[in-house]
């Protein structure tokens, strides 16, 4: 994913954060890579515009971004 990222000129991603630690190893690859991330609290999120789902979430956070 950092590749592809790169390969794109993405130079700050973000990430909704988890009740548990999925995000953890993937932060960690973005920060070796010098891709900027972004963890976001996932209570924040509930005020998407809209019905919530998985793709507006993530729209939602670049808007945010």
């Amino acid at each position: 994913m950092a590749a592809r990222l790169k390969e794109n000129d993405v130079q700050m991603a973000t990430m909704e954060s988890t009740g548990s630690s999925y995000w953890k190893p993937l932060y960690t690859i973005f920060e070796q890579e010098g891709i900027l991330a972004m963890v976001v609290n996932a209570g924040h999120m509930k005020s998407v515009p809209g019905r919530k789902t998985d793709v507006k979430d993530a729209e939602w956070t670049v808007k945010l971004l």
